[in-house]
């Protein structure tokens, strides 16, 4: 499988070859399905937390002794028995719920569609998108060779081998563009992106994982 490289005036200037054994990779979508779940769920932020009987201010005297009272016995106000106490088997922001993703597999999954993106001519691989200057129209100058207005408007994705401090702040305009070193990619920001450009660097550091 050959991949063609495009230089900034969007000519074809090289071509990459893709080893057979990862062409041929096919996307298997009970697996895709499984890796893309866990990744989500892994991504959750557990912003729910209710107080225990620890946590709750007050509570230190005990309300009244313990014998001679005829009342039932009580070691703090701030029990979950009492209103204003702990809550009893509420959610935590410690409880973060992590699913596993096997290795091989979020591998395998991760490859076939990588290469389906690359088949549906998704994925543009470009020579090099730096700008001299943090502004987005010098941005928009550069990616409209390989963008539609229309593909511009939509999810799209930019995969740079280092995130450039100008490149990052003149994609801040665009609300629809991202910008993301190859480091940080998942299956999940290949799969949403309408299209995505991609350096000739970072799209190495890919094949040689």
């Amino acid at each position: 499988m050959k991949i063609e490289v495009y230089n900034l005036l969007g000519e074809s200037t090289k071509e990459i070859i893709i080893p057979e054994s990862f062409s041929k990779e096919e996307i298997v979508y009970d697996l895709l399905h499984e890796t893309l779940i866990s990744l989500q769920k892994n991504q959750r932020q557990p912003w729910a937390h209710t107080k225990d009987r620890s946590e709750v201010r007050g509570g230190g005297k005990k309300p009244w002794k313990q014998k001679g009272t005829g009342r039932a016995r009580h070691g703090s106000s701030r029990s979950p028995l009492w209103r204003g106490g702990g809550v009893t088997f509420g959610p935590l922001n410690t409880d973060i719920p992590k699913r596993k993703i096997n290795k091989k597999s979020g591998r395998k999954t991760f490859i076939a569609v990588f290469i389906d993106a690359l088949k549906n001519k998704k994925i543009v691989v470009v020579e090099n998108l730096a700008i001299e200057e943090p502004k987005t129209k010098f941005l928009i100058n550069k990616i409209e060779k390989f963008l539609s207005k229309e593909e511009i408007s939509k999810k799209c994705l930019i995969i740079v081998d280092k995130l450039d401090k100008n490149l990052k702040l003149a994609s801040q305009n665009l609300s629809h563009l991202t910008v993301l070193p190859v480091n940080n990619i998942n299956i999940e920001s290949i799969l949403m992106p309408k299209k995505i450009l991609i350096t000739e660097s970072a799209f190495g550091k890919i094949l040689k994982k």
